[in-house]
């Protein structure tokens, strides 16, 4: 990269690049500082090679030029030969190791860098996941992707710098465009590196994303030193940008306290009806410290809904040089920024971000492991965090800068900006379109060599549960592509098997064996029907866990309301949950059965049937043989094993609440009776809760003799049998809601 628009994505970064420690330095540094923070960068190389030839150990000094001749050229091998030095005196910065690994990998000596990513990760203490980085991961992310096809958008793109794309309407796009003048700009940039101006350019597309050429986006806003990159809310009424607090060789805004660095700020812009009239031009505030001014703020991102915005800034309280900080937003502002954290952030710089219309977050990174300068990373949302960021990898990432990533709502294509070989101009945008690939996978018996029609395949790269092989042993999809995918391959009378396909890119034929299972078995065939009408159930659905192995395997019965499952072990014990819910919302309760295969079922069905209770509000159903003894509510121990059940139930049904209700016969007082059920009833209870049952699903009520399910009525003395007084004294549940 030429030092144009290096020099503006490291802007607000410079002076952390710099001011390395507080000590007092010489006159030759301190003159390389003054130059480099005014990009004079040939003034600070010639000041910096001074101090050296005076204290060739001042390895502080040493980054300092490294970090000049890299902005100058990235391949520099004069600043890789001195960032080896100072890695090698055990005198370097967090940063420069990161600047020395990078320029490792991006000259595919990834052993070497791998080491220098693991001994900086661990020394600084970042995310766990981050460590263990080797030479197999360097070599993954650099064989070309060949489902990404990428072209230079040679329409949009000048002999200068083109970057940072963003979507707009009717599939025209926005983009930074660097020129050397800008009439009545009043800017007079000598002794400088750094001559370039960046402006907002607006280019029409068609439905395959090929542009007309690009015109300058603003008429009235072309007063700044830098503009860009922006965001748009999704009506695109209003816009975030990227400015310069410097316009006309003046400040407009209040600048550092240095009152000498140009810092990037923040821009709400509001859209008035044509492309010419956006209007309301206001900074918008995103720290309150007093020193806030201080710092830079730039390159917004807002999320799908427009309620979060992302930024990147130097400001304090992050963990390097630029950091990426979201705000949520509060009324018609914003609220107080937080750091993305380890996951994301790093003693590198992190910038660039986009946020997709699946929320997941696109950003560029010179502190995670990649192929060199900076490479794009994305970072699936949640449980309400990022993850682990994932590096795009060859062709999108290449040993130069890659950053500006951007992407459409069907996550299949977009662009970004590279400065790569091959380019028009300094930096260019990239149009990235991403083919979905042919995988066939060819199943086939390991001693036959014979196709094997109907075998099962799950697949995690393929979303689809029900894929079986065809008459010649194979299925055929196309999908997008994966860095892994796992494929089980199973069928009655085979042994399972397992593939990996690792960097799964390109068209590819699988070839699966599966070895024939002589081992002794026998099949499972389960019925369910509903309790009260007999009716078969289909769609039931049904988990058998193997008690040994803790295998467990998932299925719905069949319109008939059966399932046959086969490959059981004999001589085992199993666990059978079926529950159901059907299409109105109406559902059964849910029910565990303990199978044991014996081995005398060898060859044989060993069959299941299972009947499921109908959920209602207010259903009463009867717990048998739960006794107490005379005029006593002590829960007895035969008593305890019938209220298991209940337990049970009330573990396979989260969501149920009940009350328990206990029943006398209409011997004795009704008084006595009431406060007599009552109590059993709570007692039945306590015990539910003792098993660990939460208590706000549980009630319990007495209804002494007022319920008799007989016509016991004690009007004589023997005008009920005994085996009647027992029906009336009953324990029951009542279902409250589920």
């Amino acid at each position: 990269m030429k030092n144009t628009i290096k020099i503006l994505i490291t802007l607000f970064a410079f002076s952390t690049l710099i001011n390395l420690n507080a000590q007092a330095i010489s006159g030759d540094e301190k003159d390389g500082d003054d130059a480099a923070q005014k990009f004079m960068l040939d003034k600070a190389i010639k000041s910096y090679k001074k101090e050296l030839e005076t204290n060739p150990r001042n390895y502080k000094v040493s980054e300092k030029l490294a970090n000049v001749l890299l902005i100058i050229d990235p391949n520099s091998n004069e600043a890789l030969k001195l960032l080896s030095e100072a890695n090698n005196s055990g005198f370097m910065s967090s940063r420069a190791k990161l600047r020395y690994a990078q320029m490792l990998s991006s000259k595919g000596t990834f052993k070497e860098a791998s080491e220098v990513y693991n001994n900086f990760f661990t020394e600084s203490q970042a995310d766990a996941k981050l460590t263990n980085i080797n030479e197999e991961y360097f070599q993954s992310i650099a064989t070309p992707n060949k489902s990404i096809k990428i072209r230079n958008v040679g329409e949009l793109n000048s002999r200068q710098a083109d970057f940072s794309p963003i979507f707009y309407r009717n599939r025209s796009i926005l983009y930074i465009t660097t020129s050397k003048n800008r009439q009545g700009s009043g800017f007079k940039l000598v002794e400088t590196n750094y001559d370039m101006f960046t402006d907002v350019f607006v280019a029409e597309g068609n439905k395959s994303y090929n542009f007309q050429q690009g015109k300058p986006f603003f008429k009235k806003m072309d007063q700044s030193y830098m503009q860009g990159p922006m965001t748009f809310t999704k009506d695109y009424g209003v816009m975030y940008l990227t400015r310069t607090n410097y316009e006309n060789n003046k400040n407009k805004t209040v600048v550092a306290s240095d009152k000498k660095t140009v810092n990037l700020k923040i821009f709400r812009v509001t859209y008035s009806g044509s492309l010419d009239e956006w209007t309301d031009v206001t900074e918008i505030k995103l720290n309150s410290a007093p020193n806030a001014d201080d710092y830079s703020y730039a390159h917004p991102a807002l999320s799908p809904n427009d309620d979060e915005l992302i930024f990147a800034s130097n400001m304090p309280g992050g963990f390097g040089g630029t950091d990426l900080w979201k705000v949520r937003r509060v009324g018609m502002g914003w609220g107080t920024p937080e750091n993305l954290g380890p996951k994301i952030n790093t003693p590198g710089e992190e910038k660039f971000p986009y946020i997709a219309a699946d929320g997941t977050l696109c950003f560029a990174s010179d502190g995670l492991p990649g192929l060199g300068g900076l490479d794009i990373f994305k970072a699936k949302f949640a449980n309400e965090e990022y993850e682990t960021p994932e590096n795009l990898g060859n062709p999108i990432n290449t040993k130069d800068d890659d950053f500006g990533f951007i992407i459409d709502k069907d996550n299949k294509e977009g662009f970004f900006s590279s400065n790569r070989n091959g380019g028009i101009g300094n930096d260019d945008i990239y149009h990235w379109k991403s083919v979905d690939v042919m995988l066939t996978v060819k199943v086939i018996d390991a001693k036959t060599k014979n196709p094997i029609e109907s075998a099962k395949i799950a697949a995690d790269c393929i979303n689809n549960p029900d894929i079986t092989t065809n008459k010649d042993g194979e299925y055929k999809t196309s999908l997008v592509s994966t860095k892994l995918c796992s494929l089980n391959v199973s069928k009655e009378g085979y042994k399972k098997n397992t593939a990996v396909l690792k960097n799964f890119n390109e068209t590819k034929i699988v070839v699966v064996q599966l070895e024939e299972d002589l081992s002794p078995t026998t099949k499972f065939v389960l019925s369910v029907k509903d309790c009260q009408t007999g009716q078969m159930l289909p769609d039931a659905n049904v988990t058998l866990k193997q008690m040994s192995s803790g295998d467990e395997v998932g299925a719905f019965t069949k319109a008939n309301g059966t399932l046959k499952v086969g490959g059981i072990a004999l001589n085992d014990e199993y666990q059978v949950r079926i529950f159901k819910v059907n299409q109105d919302g109406t559902r059964y309760l849910a029910k565990t059965e303990s199978v044991r295969t014996r081995p005398e079922n060898i060859n044989q069905n060993v069959n299941v049937d299972v009947c499921l209770e109908k959920i209602e509000k207010n259903k009463v159903f009867k717990i048998d043989n739960i006794y107490f003894d005379v005029n006593k509510w002590n829960i007895r121990p035969d008593a305890a094993n019938e209220l298991e059940k209940i337990v049970r139930i009330m573990y396979e049904n989260p969501t149920l609440v009940i009350e328990m209700g206990s029943h006398t016969d209409c011997r004795g007082s009704d008084q006595a009776n009431l406060v007599l059920s009552q109590k059993r009833a709570q007692s039945s209870m306590e015990y539910i809760a003792s098993r660990g049952v939460e208590r706000n699903r549980l009630s319990f009520r007495g209804y002494g003799e007022t319920m008799p399910v007989n016509n016991c009525r004690c009007v004589t003395k023997n005008d009920c049998s005994e085996y009647e007084h027992q029906m009336n004294r009953r324990t029951e549940f009542k279902v409250i809601n589920f």
